[in-house]
């Protein structure tokens, strides 16, 4: 017999101050190819520091027609479900491939291969002309990025899109170079209905509605404390961002009276932008503030001027930023970093395919020719500004959802409810690993140390204004320094490569909070955004027109929205929010665990009983 030793490294593409970082516990397969056939000869891992060795019998390798072997070193990337009888199961999928030389060495001694740099789930560098990175994200190599969406889940967006196309399409056709006089409410009414138009315009309009919108609609709102007791207040500014000077978007505060049962609205403080002054930002000059309350006749439209930026901001703060981008800054530190450890089975079929489909994003939304500086007052630049600002606010430390604030505030009592499902389920996880999450904590600690290394810098965050901290990123959590790259916003989940029980709890909190960010709170804000946004009459990304003017409000609705955004603004709400894949309950692509489609059917009662069907919990982030 003829034993041979392969040996060599791996280091990822991507340089970390000029030194290459080891791609360690990555799976290795050397496998015999013909012309006619392919067989697996070994498989072994690289150490912790990249390097691998691999001993096999030369006498098994088939030679080709030409006498000579042909072997190929396979790098291989893992993608886990669960197999017939929910038994966990791996799906090996090819990353890299190195051809080995014909002329390999006689029997017994070694074949070093060297160092090889392989492309494999590496960060944007922001510095690259056309980066999109204003928070930490996956690099994008020749348009595409390390995971794509799967084969249902194609399907679906393709059904959807062919549900409500033909309408886009006529719509585009009919206004096409007469965006004066565009024929908007029959482009409205021929959209699937939404949930404001089955109210009607009374109910949907009501300051009832508003509230409950407030509270738990599309953009539930962490409410500020006012001046005097029992006062509560929303407010969306636009200081220090620069706007397109074609849309009107002045700031909007609404101020609510809460007596411990109800929440009920006040009155809303508008302040405008002085006119020629739309373009700028920091030095913009503001009209004087004007309290409008019920009594005024602008009332409704005042109303609605809040609405948009509720679901302006909402898009790119709370749904954008809060979930898919944040979502991602983990996801990438992780898939880089943990292989062996049991908690990438916990988490990874959570986060399948979401950086797919936040790179669709980058053209679908936020490009110059997206649809939000398209069709709102934001240009390309704002949207950055406004994204990153969010970014120093999130923190897995301490992070709980918010406490309800009385028995209608049904999206604070849901959260909590789905908390302690998801607690639970962690828990169990981790009682049933903790002797393999201890053995590969090293893994742990380098995604800690690129998490930290990469987040947004940490601004201080005042909780004392919140009616309730739990989801504030306080200064009382850890934000290490980083040098000339200031504080991090987001706390090390470990500094060892030998877990202390702190450090345990630490990575237990961590996923309960991607797991609620991914499933839950996703759910949320991406289902319920048709709700108010396929209905251009009650909200839109954006208004042209001085809704505070009575001329504007009473006029026809061209005055008020342009005809390309009253067009763009539904389809690609419809688009987004009901493309129907990827559910825990149906786990169309058996990677859920029985364990937690036990858990969540087990009470659905309770969840049926605040209004959510918890087969529409979706399993992941993938639209």
């Amino acid at each position: 017999m003829g034993n041979r030793e392969i040996t060599g490294r791996l280091v990822f593409a991507e340089q970390v101050e000029g030194t290459p970082k080891a791609l360690h516990n990555m799976r290795l397969e050397l496998w015999d190819r013909d012309h006619t056939s392919n067989f697996p000869v070994t498989c072994g891992f690289t150490d912790v520091d990249g390097t691998f060795t691999l001993t096999y019998d030369s006498d098994e390798v088939a030679p080709t027609w030409f006498q000579k072997p042909s072997l190929v070193l396979r790098v291989m990337d893992r993608d886990y479900h669960y197999a017939d009888d929910d038994q966990p199961a791996d799906q090996w999928e090819l990353i890299a491939a190195i051809e080995l030389s014909s002329s390999l060495p006689p029997d017994g001694e070694k074949v070093d291969l060297g160092t090889h740099a392989v492309h494999y789930w590496e960060y944007e560098d922001p510095n690259k002309a056309g980066a999109t990175a204003f928070s930490p994200r996956v690099a994008v190599i020749d348009g595409e990025v390390p995971q794509a969406f799967r084969t249902g889940r194609q399907l679906e967006q393709a059904a959807v899109r062919a549900r409500c196309e033909k309408t886009y399409v006529e719509g585009m056709k009919a206004n096409a170079g007469n965006e004066d006089l565009p024929k908007i409410a029959p482009m409205n009414e021929a959209f699937p209905k939404n949930l404001t138009r089955e109210l009607g315009d009374e109910a949907a309009d009501s300051d009832e509605y508003f509230c409950d919108l407030v509270l738990s609609g599309f953009n539930p709102c962490l409410l500020q404390k006012g001046e005097s007791q029992g006062q509560l207040y929303q407010e969306f500014s636009w200081k220090g961002i620069e706007q397109d000077g074609v849309h009107f978007a002045p700031d909007t505060r609404a101020n609510f009276r809460f007596d411990g049962g109800n929440l009920t609205l006040e009155s809303i403080v508008v302040t405008k932008r002085t006119a020629n002054e739309n373009m700028a930002a920091s030095s913009a000059v503001y009209d004087e503030p004007v309290t409008y309350t019920a009594a005024d006749e602008a009332w409704n439209g005042v109303k609605r001027l809040f609405r948009v930026n509720y679901f302006l901001f909402g898009e790119i703060e709370t749904y954008l930023s809060a979930t898919h981008l944040n979502v991602e800054q983990y996801i990438v530190p992780l898939r880089r970093n943990v292989r062996k450890n049991p908690i990438a089975r916990l988490l990874t079929p959570h986060l399948y395919g979401t950086v797919e489909v936040n790179r669709s994003a980058n053209g679908l939304l936020i490009a110059p020719d997206g649809l939000i500086p398209k069709c709102s007052a934001v240009t390309p630049t704002s949207v950055a500004v406004i994204s990153s600002r969010t970014f120093t606010t999130y923190n897995w430390k301490g992070w709980s959802p918010r406490t309800p604030l009385c028995d209608s505030h049904r999206y604070a009592r849901l959260a909590k409810l789905y908390w302690s499902v998801i607690s639970d389920y962690v828990a169990d996880f981790f009682n049933a690993h903790d002797a393999e999450i201890r053995e590969h904590w090293s893994e742990i600690h380098h995604m800690s140390q690129e998490l930290v290394a990469h987040a947004a810098v940490y601004e201080p965050q005042d909780g004392a204004s919140s009616y309730d901290a739990n989801e504030i990123n306080t200064p009382d959590k850890p934000h290490p320094e980083r040098g000339e790259a200031g504080p991090s916003a987001i706390s090390p989940i470990t500094t060892n490569d030998v877990p202390s029980d702190q450090d345990l709890e630490n990575l237990q909190q961590v996923c309960r909070y991607l797991l609620q960010l991914t499933t839950f709170q996703h759910t949320w804000v991406n289902d319920t955004q048709y709700d108010i946004g396929g209905d251009v009459r009650f909200t839109t990304l954006g208004v042209s027109g001085d809704l505070t003017d009575p001329e504007v409000l009473n006029g026809p609705i061209e005055m008020q929205v342009r005809a390309y955004d009253a067009l763009q603004h539904p389809f690609y709400t419809y688009l987004l929010a009901m493309t129907r894949y990827g559910y825990i309950l149906r786990n169309e692509d058996n990677d859920m665990s029985l364990n937690l489609r036990q858990r969540l059917a087990s009470r659905q009662d309770e969840f049926k009983d605040l209004g959510l069907d918890v087969r529409y919990i979706r399993s992941r982030i993938n639209t």
